[in-house]
């Protein structure tokens, strides 16, 4: 990372030099925000803030208690609910409750069935509304998260007992 930093500056200070007077102010001033970006990302991962968190959880449906079935899923705190495979999904026998929408993280809106499923996490059990989506697709959600009473730690990218609020 130290290396790819000192590259950045060098070829950023030669083309500094090289461009017209009248383009220094805007290229400085976006090679200074290039520059900021570039260590808050390196300060971030050193943290291990951008690391992504993996947790094993048992899924049931909630029809059918004793068929549980572990998964890894990831605590994606950008995810209202809980994503499992819409496969995975109706071979535990969910049935969808509806359809909702979303709004996905390159703007695109899709529609998408949800239903209710029992979910385990570090041994508290909860019922929550999971969405049936692609493959592959393995996210634990905040609504899942809060109703666990479970935080993610934004320093480990662990999970945490969550302060429970009763007003």
């Amino acid at each position: 990372m130290v290396i790819l930093f000192c590259l950045l500056c060098l070829i950023s200070s030669i083309l500094y030099r090289l461009a017209g007077k009248c383009f220094r102010f805007v290229y400085w001033n976006v090679l200074v925000r290039i520059r900021e970006l570039f260590l808050f990302y390196v300060f971030l991962s050193y943290l291990g803030v951008l690391e992504l968190g993996y947790v094993r959880a048992g899924v049931w449906n909630i029809d059918c208690p004793e068929d549980v079935r572990e998964v890894e899923l990831l605590a994606d705190t950008g995810a209202i609910y809980t994503v499992l495979p819409a496969s995975f999904l109706r071979e535990l026998g969910v049935e969808p409750i509806g359809r909702r929408r979303f709004r996905l993280a390159n703007n695109e809106v899709i529609e998408r069935e949800v239903g209710i499923v029992g979910i385990e996490v570090q041994g508290i059990r909860a019922h929550t509304i999971v969405v049936f989506g692609d493959e592959d697709v393995y996210l634990l959600g905040v609504v899942t998260l809060e109703e666990l009473g479970l935080e993610v730690d934004p320093i480990s990218g662990e999970l945490r007992p969550l302060e429970l609020l009763l007003m």
